[in-house]
């Protein structure tokens, strides 16, 4: 008997860290170009409530098929834009998610020399992506600031990637299903 508890107590002591380690609901990972932590194009409405539970902020402002941008928390702060019940947008302006080579907000993208193209006579270049000033109109006035653009494919989907730059470092990721 007292053989019997000791091996019970001891196949206790080796599954009992196993068991006291928590599972990651949020991988701090950008799967490039479709996935940001758990939510990825094309992924529906259910299934990112699902990992994540309700918004922790929801658009004032929706159409009827439910568009707008909805906030969630999970290891960072997740944008996410819905149409017909489908994510086709994901941002973050959070460091807490990375590509498997580190990238992510919080990165350095060095300017590299110009490039002359037929439409533009100085257009810098980084891993396939271009660097283009951008101007918001907002409410309170104009905001000015460098974006860079990347289109690639994903399967079927025609995906942009961008990411704002402010002093070569990188301030927010977004991935959108065009």
């Amino acid at each position: 008997m007292v053989r019997g508890l000791t091996a019970v107590a001891a196949l206790l002591v080796a599954v009992a860290p196993a068991a006291a380690q928590p599972t990651a609901i949020d991988p701090p990972r950008i799967v490039p170009w479709h996935l940001i932590g758990n939510v990825g194009l094309a992924m529906s409405r259910t299934r990112v409530e699902y990992a994540y539970g309700q918004p922790t902020h929801e658009p004032e402002f929706t159409d009827v098929a439910g568009t707008g941008l909805f906030t969630y928390r999970g290891g960072g702060d997740l944008g996410v834009f819905y149409e017909q019940g489908h994510v086709v947008w994901i941002e973050t302006h959070s460091s807490y998610y990375r590509t498997r080579d580190h990238f992510g907000v919080g990165s350095r993208v060095p300017l590299r020399p110009c490039h002359r193209t037929t439409r533009n006579p100085c257009e810098h270049r980084w891993n396939g992506f271009v660097l283009r000033p951008a101007t918001v109109y907002e409410s309170g006035g104009i905001w000015k600031h460098l974006q860079w653009f990347k289109s690639v494919a994903y399967g079927k989907r025609h995906v942009l990637v961008q990411f704002e730059v402010s002093r070569g470092v990188v301030q927010w990721i977004w991935v959108a299903s065009m």
